[in-house]
């Protein structure tokens, strides 16, 4: 993922730097989560995820 972001240079970011980025995607993203799932009944929320994790990877 990295590379990809970085296009195999860090391009002025340290590497402590990049893994903040990441860090605040993945609070960001479940932050989003827990929010959407509030406003969705029990019973979909494991099909929900599931939803969003296949919708991310495409």
């Amino acid at each position: 993922m990295k590379h990809k972001f970085t296009n195999g240079s860090t391009g002025g970011y340290t590497h402590y730097g990049l893994e903040e980025i990441k860090l605040r995607e993945v609070a960001r993203e479940k932050a989003i989560t827990a929010a959407i799932l509030q406003f969705i009944p029990v019973e979909q929320h494991y099909a929900v995820i599931e939803l969003m994790e296949t919708v991310t990877r495409e």
